[in-house]
């Protein structure tokens, strides 16, 4: 009870729980409205938004604003964020390690751009 009362503090604390929560919400019912309510939803909405924010690194014009509307963020601030978040939660309990790990593939269709690649 106490880890979860003082990650709750930290996510309030933190402009990114705001918008975690948000976007876990609006994931949430998208996959529910998806499933037919038929089965269980089993899903990481810190690992989506993660992901995300990677290729809003790399997004411009219409593709992050589409990302930050649907990551509830500001594109200047969502890592800045992250990398508060993650610095807080290892203060929790410093014996505890928290691996996340991401990938994303580029199609090589779409030319990436080398200020995102460097």
């Amino acid at each position: 009870d106490t880890y979860i009362c003082q990650i709750t503090e930290t996510m309030a604390a933190n402009p990114l729980g705001e918008s975690l929560l948000s976007f876990s919400i609006d994931l949430y019912k998208q996959l529910i409205s998806e499933s037919g309510r038929s089965g269980n939803v089993f899903y990481s909405p810190f690992s989506i938004s993660a992901a995300l924010s990677m290729a809003l690194a790399g997004a411009r014009n219409t593709t992050a604003k589409q990302l930050t509307e649907v990551l509830h963020v500001n594109s200047d601030d969502i890592h800045k964020h992250f990398s508060s978040f993650f610095s807080q939660l290892s203060g929790f309990s410093p014996d505890v390690k928290l691996h996340v790990a991401n990938r994303m593939y580029a199609d090589r269709a779409f030319p990436v751009l080398d200020t995102y690649l460097s």
